[in-house]
This record gives structure tokens, sequence and C-alpha cells, in this order.
């Protein structure tokens, strides 16, 4: 039977592991003001890894249930102190904005975009007799288009290439491929 106490080069082991553990699950971005020391941004990023608990209300320290040392405690309360007298933060990782439309205006037609996938055409002004169209679009950030089908029951199924930004839908193609264009085809998210 072994047993296990603080002065065990096991327990000194086990302690190093779980500081590799929580500094890899740490997932803040530090943001310092210009006039932060770097240092002191790095000091504090390890108390939070730690488990120190930040009084900055952006901030969050890793769940530890071992008790700071009263040595360890003392510097980063003081680390934290100079940070909060230069106006540091931390803030969450943010996520990636996504703005797709969730309606695209043509003179003679209302799109709906529906689950950001899902498209319902509805005819306005002189074609407002003509059935309602269906289709999906799939969006590429990178290109910042979308790309998909529209199908007409009085016509047929069109492929179409939709640019948010120049207000333009290629149907049957892409730019120089195709005739078919509809200009000023807003998109409103």
């Amino acid at each position: 039977v072994s047993t296990q106490s603080t002065g065990s080069p096991l327990y000194f082991k086990m302690k190093r592991f779980n500081y590799v553990v929580l500094l890899i699950a740490l997932t803040v971005i530090l943001v310092e003001s210009t006039t932060c020391k770097k240092k002191n941004v790095t000091r504090y990023t390890r108390c939070l890894q730690e488990g120190f608990q930040s009084t900055i209300e952006s901030c969050q320290g890793v769940a530890n249930k071992m008790a700071l040392e009263a040595s360890i405690l003392k510097r980063c309360r003081n680390v934290e102190k100079e940070l909060t007298a230069c106006g540091f933060e931390c803030e969450p990782k943010p996520e990636p904005e996504r703005k797709h439309c969730k309606t695209i205006s043509y003179e003679h037609a209302e799109i709906e975009v529906i689950n950001d996938k899902t498209l319902q055409l509805v005819w306005v002004g002189n074609n407002q007799n003509r059935p309602n169209g269906a289709g999906e679009i799939n969006w590429d950030d990178t290109t910042r288009s979308g790309t998909g089908y529209m199908t007409l029951p009085d016509d047929k199924t069109y492929k179409l290439k939709y640019y948010p930004e120049q207000g333009t839908i290629y149907w049957d193609g892409d730019k120089g491929t195709t005739n078919i264009i509809w200009q000023n085809a807003i998109c409103e998210a």
C-alpha cells in the first residue's frame, strides 16, 4: 500500500501534469492595454491557470481544488492590482461573426432565406400571379457568396450564384458564363 505525501516525487509529477492540463484547458485570450507590462500579463495568465480567482469581471480562472500557497496568492493579487490599474481585461475568444441574408429583395421577387439554407421565392409586382419558387443555398464565408438552386414550378430548376456584397444573382452560371443576371438583389440580414 503506497501513500502519497506532498513531498513525494509522484505528487510533484502529478502537480506538474495538472498545470499542463490546466494550461491547455484555459481558453481565454488575454487582451492587454498598451500600458500593461507583458511580463505581468504572462504572470497573470499563470495565476489563472493555477486556479487564482480573478476579481476582473472578464477574467476566469480554471477551477482548481488545490488552495494556492500564500506567497503565490499574494503575487497573483499584486499582479492583478497592477493590471487593473493599466486597464487590462481578459476576453473570451470571439466566435466568427456570420452575416448571411435573411431576405434577398429584388424588384420582381422577394427571396426568404430560412434557417440560413432554405430559399422561398415570392413574386411581387407584375409577376405576383406566378407560382412561388423554392430552393436551397450554401454560404461560403471565404468567397462571401452563396451557391444553390431555385425551382420555379412554371419554368425549371435554375442553379444560382449570389454575391451579397455586389447585390447580384447569376442564374444557370456564374460571372461571365450566363446572361440571366439579377442586379440590385439586396441582402437584408
